[in-house]
């Protein structure tokens, strides 16, 4: 199955079953821009469901909604590796965030030792509402 969506003259609609997500590449969920493949994208903000801690104590995975990532994930060890990835862009953003893991569902982010959960949560939800 192509995860494409078919319209009832058979033609692609581009779009999902609902009919107002569009279907595109995961390096364009999230922006507002124009995509080669599809157009104009409309932004897409991310809840944070939950925060789930990891066996290591600088990782922190985050259940996001709607998934980040829903045909490959991604993995960062800077901004400059994020390129024009929004949500990379805007998590690298936040003060002692050093690694990223965009996954279908969820988001694993890496800090600093000396960088804070309690902090950087909060900046967490701000930053991907915002995306």
């Amino acid at each position: 199955m192509s995860g494409r969506v078919r319209s009832r003259s058979g033609r692609d609609s581009g779009t999902s079953i609902i009919g107002r997500v569009p279907l595109v590449s995961p390096r364009w969920i999230g922006a507002e821009r124009e995509s080669p493949r599809y157009g104009k994208v409309d932004a897409v903000p991310y809840k944070v469901r939950s925060f789930q801690t990891t066996p290591n104590p600088n990782a922190l995975k985050c259940v996001v909604e709607p998934s980040p990532a829903p045909r490959e994930p991604r993995s960062y060890l800077s901004a400059d590796q994020a390129g024009d990835d929004t949500i990379g862009v805007a998590l690298f953003a936040i003060e002692g965030v050093t690694n990223l893991l965009i996954h279908d569902g969820w988001i694993t982010v890496g800090k600093r030792a000396e960088a804070e959960w309690k902090v950087l949560k909060p900046a967490i939800e701000r930053a991907l509402a915002g995306v």
